[in-house]
């Protein structure tokens, strides 16, 4: 059971985090500015899985954690994996055409990179469909009530997080409390979708002040779901870059990247 634990949560932590190799990349795209990277508009591939494709390793450990109920495994990830965190996706791809987040990167504050993310999902399920909302953090404080806080007592988590990157990297247990963490501080927050991203992403962005349609999507609707995301953040002046949705079966379960499918149609906000 402990090994299938490790496992998965290894997964987890990656499918929606700026990994080391990836923090490289992303400090050489920052000599770069916005205004280029947005006239090459380099697309972005968001890897999903079906509960169905995923691998064995992974459906044992939502089958166990679930007292062996292969129908409450499937509920619990597709509602993390189909539904919740597709949007933290999504949230990096803003984050990756962001000259602020570039100079953040910069700094090696990955800590912030990851906590912002997780704070623009959430704000947005917090507007489109809030009781959504309350089932990810039911999810969120079962994992959290398993992992141990890996932070020694009286050292700053932020701190702690930045300057034991790599060492977090290779314990999955440990980095796995970090993402769940970082879900619950956004459940727990109270800015808007605009504060998040003004202070955030760009100080420019305008405030959308209209009424935000109330919606609830279907769980598996990835497209629908990322499309409806992207145009709520064109709302607020931010024109997501590309985003192609590819169903493939990997450790990671979910996770983003420059794409290497540019030819396929692509999510993009509609007007």
């Amino acid at each position: 059971m402990k090994r299938i634990i490790i496992f998965l949560i290894f997964a987890m932590l990656l499918s929606g985090c700026v990994k080391q190799t990836e923090k490289k990349e992303i400090s050489q795209e920052s000599k770069q500015t916005t205004q280029e990277k947005k006239s090459d508009r380099q697309a972005y591939d968001i890897i999903w899985s079906s509960y169905d494709k995923l691998l064995d390793q992974s459906k044992e450990f939502f089958i166990q954690t679930a007292d062996g109920d292969e129908n409450k495994a499937k509920e619990v990830y597709n509602k993390y994996f189909l539904k919740f965190n597709l949007l933290h996706e999504a949230s990096h791809v803003i984050q990756r055409e962001s000259d602020a987040i570039m100079a953040i990167a910069q700094k090696g504050d990955m800590f912030t990179l990851e906590q912002k993310a997780n704070d623009m999902a959430i704000a947005y399920w917090k507007a489109a469909e809030p009781e959504f909302v309350d089932e990810i953090e039911s999810i969120v404080d079962h994992f959290l009530s398993i992992l141990e806080d890996p932070v020694p007592k009286g050292e700053d988590k932020a701190s702690y997080f930045n300057e034991n990157i790599e060492e977090l990297a290779s314990d999955p247990s440990k980095y796995g409390y970090f993402q769940f963490y970082f879900v619950k501080q956004a459940i727990g927050l109270n800015s808007s979708y605009y504060e998040i991203v003004s202070n955030h992403i760009d100080k420019s962005l305008k405030e959308y002040k209209g009424e935000i349609e109330k919606k609830k999507y279907e769980i598996g609707d990835v497209k629908g779901i990322i499309q409806g995301y992207v145009n709520f953040a064109n709302l607020y002046g931010i024109e997501t870059a590309p985003i192609i949705t590819i169903e493939e079966a990997s450790l990671q379960i979910q996770h983003m990247g420059p794409s290497s499918n540019p030819n396929l149609e692509a999510i993009t906000p509609e007007q």
